[in-house]
């Protein structure tokens, strides 16, 4: 695969999971019933996780749709487009190492989630990582 499209699919991949993901965190509130699981937590608590998890996830979505367009119009081939793959690929480095220093703690049952989220955090720094790798330069015979 050449490096324009690996750079691409490696960008269109990580930001459809990072679309995913955000749009799954969004009904985590529903799905886990947070409501009635936070009855007797104080109201500001309950306010930040449930604000946390919003924002986060608007935030997922916009990152998402940043890395879908670097990949369809060749941003990525800028300095800007390669930094702005670069800060993701450290978010999720940074997210991995975090997850395996201190993993999110789970009922034995769904242990192997952990290792999901370890695994989807690693996948997202190296597919963002490889575009911003990529030396996909413009000149102004190939742009």
């Amino acid at each position: 695969m050449n490096e324009l499209r690996c750079a691409r699919t490696a960008l269109t991949v990580g930001g459809a999971l990072s679309i995913g993901m955000g749009g799954l965190h969004l009904w985590l509130p529903r799905i886990f019933d947070w409501h009635s699981s936070m009855a007797s937590v104080p109201a500001s608590l309950r306010w930040a996780l449930v604000s946390l998890n919003a924002f986060w996830s608007l935030l997922a979505i916009g990152t998402g749709t940043i890395a879908l367009r670097l990949a369809r119009y060749d941003e990525w081939r800028e300095a800007s487009g390669r930094f702005v793959a670069a800060t993701f690929a450290a978010y999720w480095g940074a997210h991995a190492a975090y997850l395996a220093a201190w993993p999110f703690p789970l009922p034995p049952r769904l242990a192997w989630l952990g290792w999901a989220f370890l695994g989807f955090a690693m996948a997202q720094c190296v597919l963002h990582g490889a575009a911003a790798g990529m030396r996909g330069m413009r000149t102004p015979r190939n742009s």
